[in-house]
């Protein structure tokens, strides 16, 4: 177990008190896998049903009638897409989980995660504020973002804080080696998941070297491509947002590769289109964009480059 993970753990069994912690790191670095293992310790295993909460931008009111509406008519409900999702953490949001930090338990504490902090509005943030200035007892808050800037200076000055760093190749191939003893591919793993454990976790649990293997067929040059593969690859990984995640981080570090092996002229190319990529992605969240198309449009855009 890590030392700040053992050292919060020592913290508040020594002095069961209100704490605040904010896990500051990139997407991919197990700020939530942090979060839950001082969970199940303080915890245990049966106590995270209920002493454990995580809060994060909910879904939209569209949405839950939609659900509601397929409850009603019997029928099974389809899994939560992106568009389902609000873009924020509103104030409702947080009013309704204070609901949570105010019951009392008999476990040794309640857990509240916050994830993707930087997402609550700045109404959220005023309300959240008020949390943090006169905290429920015997609770354990965390703050998890990849942006703390987009935070209220009042809240990060209340929060005790760590930043995650990626792992070297070998730490994180001997980390694997312990977690998944039987994978053969660890240390590629490591190498691509760029020192992100998460990143690790979800190429182990989600197929990723499978997903990169068939990825790595299509970045070629445009007259070799099979376009018709193409889509129905870019419609398949769009479906599941893990799938999605880990096509777009093997197609960064693709572009990375590119542009640090080639000479500055083709270099400059790569980097330019790694800026594009990100861009575009980006947008896909915010405008909803048809994910399906992004992956080809970003496809074929490479093998152009290739080409």
């Amino acid at each position: 177990m890590s030392d700040y993970i053992q050292s919060i753990c020592d913290s508040y069994t020594q002095n069961p008190r209100a704490m605040t912690w904010m896990i500051v790191g990139g997407a991919g670095m197990g700020k939530m896998d942090t979060v839950r293992l001082i969970a199940q310790k303080l915890l245990g295993q049966q106590g995270m049903a209920s002493g454990f909460k995580v809060l994060e931008c909910g879904l939209t009111e569209e949405a839950k009638k939609k659900i509601q509406k397929e409850i009603l008519e019997g029928r099974s409900v389809e899994s939560i897409s992106d568009e389902d999702k609000k873009s924020e953490i509103t104030v409702e949001d947080i009013r309704q989980t204070m609901g949570f930090l105010s019951l009392k338990t008999s476990l040794p504490c309640k857990i509240l995660v916050v994830s993707l902090a930087e997402q609550m509005n700045i109404n959220a943030q005023n309300a959240f504020l008020k949390t943090l200035e006169e905290p429920f007892d015997k609770t354990l808050i965390f703050l998890l973002t990849e942006n703390p800037a987009r935070l209220l200076p009042t809240i990060l000055s209340r929060c005790q804080k760590i930043y995650l760093h990626p792992m070297s190749v070998s730490e994180l191939t001997t980390k694997i080696n312990q977690d998944y003893p039987e994978e053969e591919n660890a240390q590629w793993i490591a190498e691509v998941s760029d020192g992100m454990p998460g990143i690790a976790n979800k190429i182990i649990q989600n197929n990723g070297v499978q997903l990169y293997e068939r990825l790595k067929g299509f970045l070629i040059p445009l007259n070799q491509l099979n376009l018709s593969l193409v889509f129905s690859f870019s419609k398949e990984v769009s479906k599941d947002s893990v799938q999605w995640d880990l096509t777009i981080h093997f197609i960064q570090r693709f572009l990375n590769e590119q542009a640090f092996s080639n000479s500055l002229n083709e270099a400059q190319k790569y980097t330019k289109l790694y800026d594009w990529v990100q861009s575009l992605t980006r947008k896909s969240d915010s405008l909803y964009l048809d994910k399906a198309q992004v992956i080809t449009d970003i496809i074929l855009k490479i093998s152009e480059t290739l080409s």
